[in-house]
């Protein structure tokens, strides 16, 4: 789980360095990357801190994926939505023309 937790933040660390850039450029939905690693963040801990079930039904594995299905959803709306405009058709460089690397 170690593992898994060290190659999450990395990735929360790149997504946010994506929306610092998006932020310098002055685009305003910059902040929906960031509120999503923050649920993200908040739902991975219930994974984290494992509980007995509630009920004698949930346990901290099941609320994890289900605090990840709108998580989930609000990511790739927002991929799919704002992302692609961000570069250029060759898709080698942003649109601001700094190479892709």
């Amino acid at each position: 789980m170690l593992a898994n937790a060290a190659v999450g933040l990395l990735a929360n660390v790149a997504w946010m360095a994506v929306a610092y850039r998006m932020s310098k450029a002055g685009e305003n939905n910059y902040l929906m990357p960031v509120t999503l690693i923050l649920l993200t963040d908040l739902a991975f801990s219930l994974e984290a801190f494992d509980f007995p079930p509630l009920w004698d039904t949930f346990d901290a594995h099941s609320l994890w994926h289900a605090a990840t299905i709108p998580i989930t959803f609000y990511w790739y709306r927002w991929l799919i939505d704002v992302f692609p405009a961000h570069f250029s058709k060759n898709n080698q460089e942003f649109t601001d023309g700094s190479k892709f690397d």
